[in-house]
């Protein structure tokens, strides 16, 4: 699939049938998964795409180096929410947004999801390690 004018750093399958790509040149494609064919760019980051993940409301969840969670519709995308460093990973569990920082992991409550709402949890000083057999 060629497309993206930097590197892809996440993959995202989407239960309709397509891929969804983020890249170093601050875009999401979206692709055919039938055929590869390139269907839409979603522009809004200013910076790295690092982490893609879907909802529970159905809607697509993207973080970045630019600091920023963004939502997207298909009316557009809006600015979810804005962190004090780059995001590096999402994910959704138990009704709870999940968003790794430097060092720092952000979770907001399902009734906290408001682009003001402040986390309703920090858990600061994490440290991720790799554990070698």
């Amino acid at each position: 699939l060629e497309g993206h004018t930097g590197s892809v750093s996440f993959l995202l399958w989407g239960l309709n049938g397509r891929v969804y790509s983020g890249s170093g040149d601050s875009t999401i494609r979206v692709w055919s998964g039938d055929d590869g064919a390139h269907l839409q760019t979603l522009k809004g980051h200013t910076n790295w795409i690092t982490s893609l993940v879907w909802g529970p409301d159905g809607k697509l969840y993207s973080g970045s180096h630019d600091c920023t969670i963004r939502v997207w519709s298909d009316g557009g995308t809006m600015i979810f929410k804005s962190a004090e460093s780059a995001i590096f990973s999402l994910a959704w569990g138990d009704g709870n947004l999940f968003a790794a920082l430097w060092k720092k992991i952000l979770v907001w409550s399902s009734d906290q999801l408001g682009p003001t709402d402040p986390p309703s949890h920090v858990l600061d000083g994490v440290v991720c390690g790799a554990w070698r057999l």
